[in-house]
């Protein structure tokens, strides 16, 4: 079990800066979608077909390359990078500093208050990072490969479906044909 628990923790390091990049890509087209919605609603009769196309055509763009233009005014500039998200580090820092301190014999009245304060900064890194490098990249994943699961075998749902059906159809051109040529 322990070795499992290893692996998905080692899985979810992987996994998480892919997360986040998409995380931000989609965050990024939402908000453009959200800007053609707006524009759409307020001078639709205004913009012709070809132009609501390229409109929507951005948001698709924005969906699939990982690239963003940087700006000073783009709205995404504004929140910390998404695609960096991690406290693992700080908390591997923390816990080796923890480690070290509570080395100390007989430690006085200060330096236990500073161990007492390094062990609460820690097990708050703990849970941030396990929400956040672990926690939620591994939901994603595991969400998105249920998804691929589930979409492959309704694929091959549809293709059996269509083979059976197709054999009724046959009976039919068979029939048709008899009446044409009558």
């Amino acid at each position: 079990m322990h070795m499992v628990l290893n692996e998905l923790n080692k899985l979810s390091f992987v996994i998480a800066p892919i997360f986040y990049k998409i995380l931000l890509m989609s965050l990024t087209a939402s908000c453009i979608g959200a800007i053609i919605i707006l524009i759409r609603q307020l001078a639709d009769k205004k913009i012709s077909p070809f132009w609501k196309y390229i409109f929507w055509m951005l948001v698709l763009i924005t969906l699939m390359i990982p690239y963003r233009p940087q700006s000073d005014f783009a709205l995404l500039n504004k929140l910390p990078a998404i695609e960096s998200i991690s406290y693992r580090q700080q908390y591997d820092q923390i816990k080796h500093e923890a480690k070290i301190v509570n080395q100390i014999e007989n430690p006085t009245a200060p330096e236990q208050q500073a161990i007492k304060n390094l062990k609460m900064q820690a097990q708050s890194l703990y849970w941030k990072s396990f929400v956040f490098d672990v926690a939620l990249p591994l939901t994603w994943f595991f969400g998105m490969v249920i998804a691929l699961i589930f979409l492959v075998i309704s694929r091959i749902h549809l293709f059996y479906q269509i083979k059976i059906h197709r054999k009724e159809e046959d009976k039919y051109d068979l029939l048709l044909d008899k009446c044409k040529n009558k």
